[in-house]
């Protein structure tokens, strides 16, 4: 329900930005409102987006205290490592893409512990947004295959079923700021970038049987 509430609703107008407590209020008042309707729809409530070390937030303990109780799963986001320092070398930027994925798995079982703590019983998580971070970076690092390979790794942290994860979504797939497919669009040619590759081999290779790796 609602993106990335508590920073507002981006460029829609009218401007709309949350309080934890509004949110919260009109989080339950939306889900029993749609319920009414439909008794089998699935809500979702959102945390501060972004990265790591998000989850022990007066937002999000809020937010789950208090409307925990009318919702399915609980929605975040994760873009990591972080935007660096200037002058830090590529080969180290590269190595942390490689350490993220480990760190998300301890930030998302940190979520648990907080649901857990808020509201007496935990919620599977719903990873509506993920990919590598250093997005402001002169250099487009989310289109290397340093990115495709964290991708990659992301996907082995989220199947691991201590960590609850209902679905995660890769963003984004065509055009925009992330887009691995590029079309043929204001004179571009069109084009796919590398972390397309690890979805391609995905779509190819997925199997039945989860195995440690």
């Amino acid at each position: 329900l609602g993106n990335e509430s508590i920073h507002g609703n981006h460029r829609v107008q009218p401007r709309r930005e949350y309080t934890a407590e509004a949110y919260a209020a009109y989080a339950n008042a939306t889900a029993a409102a749609m319920r009414k309707v439909d008794p089998r729809v699935k809500l979702g409530i959102v945390m501060v987006p972004g990265a790591l070390n998000d989850t022990d937030t007066d937002w999000n303990r809020t937010v789950v205290h208090l409307a925990g109780s009318s919702a399915n799963f609980v929605v975040v986001h994760a873009y990591a490592p972080q935007e660096p320092k200037a002058g830090v070398p590529d080969n180290v930027l590269l190595q942390s893409m490689m350490a993220a994925p480990d760190q998300i798995g301890e930030d998302l079982l940190a979520y648990h512990k907080m649901i857990q703590e808020q509201l007496g019983h935990d919620l599977p998580l719903a990873v509506t947004e993920f990919n590598g971070g250093l997005d402001q970076s002169v250099k487009p690092y989310r289109f290397s295959y340093g990115n495709a390979l964290e991708c990659a790794d992301l996907l082995r942290v989220f199947l691991k079923p201590e960590m609850n994860v209902a679905l995660a979504n890769y963003f984004n797939f065509i055009n925009g700021y992330y887009g691995i497919v590029r079309t043929a669009i204001h004179g571009q040619q069109s084009a796919v970038e590398p972390p397309f590759s690890l979805y391609e081999l995905w779509a190819q290779h997925f199997g039945s049987k989860l195995i440690k790796a």
